[in-house]
């Protein structure tokens, strides 16, 4: 699955991906340390790492 949402690194921001992914069946959400991560997506699911979002970030500078 792929969805984007386009603004700042704001809680803002990270509200309006995660409205437009959370009718997905997702059992967990991997990403970096960015704080409005934490701020919105549900504690149970999610786990701050970049040993499992180093990949996706690379993929995304190539798109870039």
């Amino acid at each position: 699955m792929l969805d984007f949402a386009v603004g700042d690194r704001s809680e803002v921001s990270c509200e309006q991906l995660y409205n437009k992914i959370s009718f997905y069946r997702v059992n967990k959400f991997f990403t970096d340390y960015w704080k409005a991560y934490s701020l919105v997506l549900p504690y149970h699911q999610h786990q701050q790492s970049k040993a499992e979002t180093y990949t996706i970030e690379g993929v995304n500078s190539r798109i870039r």
